[in-house]
């Protein structure tokens, strides 16, 4: 409730957890000499730590805010288990087999922080129609990720869950309206923007050297 920024009067908190991989390939993976002019072969293997809440903005009268805090530890390099879930993958859909992962990015550990304020408003019919606007800002700083970040969602639809939600990855958050219907149906467009200091997965590994871009 309490660390980092305020100004809000928080209603309701949350903790999630999460296990994710993420891996990345030039676009070429026939060859299995590295290619200097493409992205190098890379994989993250982390375990999320996320921290939630949310409320209502003390500087806007009324204005629902929302703050998330996660925390990422990992490893980058072949104990990401990158190269054998892309074969097994491959392997199902009959899809080249990429040959250069020989070429990927070394092992070291990695620590990653993001931190995401959110507002919502909008308009809402009295039978439960509604249209809102969801902008955000978001920071990220670690061994991995250095950017700053500004982008907005619009969604529309009937009887709106009370959530933040901006894209489907984040369909676990949701909370139910307060309204009597018990389904809501919605659509939604948005886009962000960044200003990236670092990205591991071009500009390689951060400890040792490695292939980049």
């Amino acid at each position: 409730r309490r660390v980092l920024f305020r100004s809000m009067n928080v209603d309701r908190t949350r903790m999630g957890g999460a296990i994710g991989q993420e891996f990345f390939t030039p676009s070429w993976i026939v060859p299995s000499a590295p290619l200097p002019n493409d992205r190098p072969y890379a994989a993250w293997m982390h375990g999320s730590l996320i921290f939630r809440r949310s409320g209502k903005f003390s500087g806007i009268d009324g204005l629902d805010t929302q703050d998330e805090i996660e925390m990422d530890l990992g490893v980058v390099g072949p104990e990401a288990q990158g190269e054998d879930t892309q074969k097994w993958w491959h392997s199902i859909t009959g899809d080249p087999q990429p040959a250069g992962w020989g070429n990927q990015l070394r092992t070291e550990p990695a620590l990653q922080f993001f931190v995401n304020r959110a507002f919502r408003f909008g308009v809402h019919t009295e039978d439960y129609w509604g249209l809102e606007c969801i902008p955000h800002v978001k920071a990220a700083f670690g061994t991995v990720y250095d950017y700053g970040e500004v982008g907005t969602t619009l969604r529309f639809g009937y009887n709106l869950p009370e959530d933040f939600i901006r894209s489907p990855l984040e369909s676990y958050s949701t909370h139910p309206s307060g309204n009597p219907p018990k389904w809501s149906v919605y659509g939604f467009t948005g886009a962000d923007g960044r200003l990236v200091g670092r990205n591991m997965f071009l500009d390689g590994n951060t400890w040792r050297s490695s292939q980049h871009v």
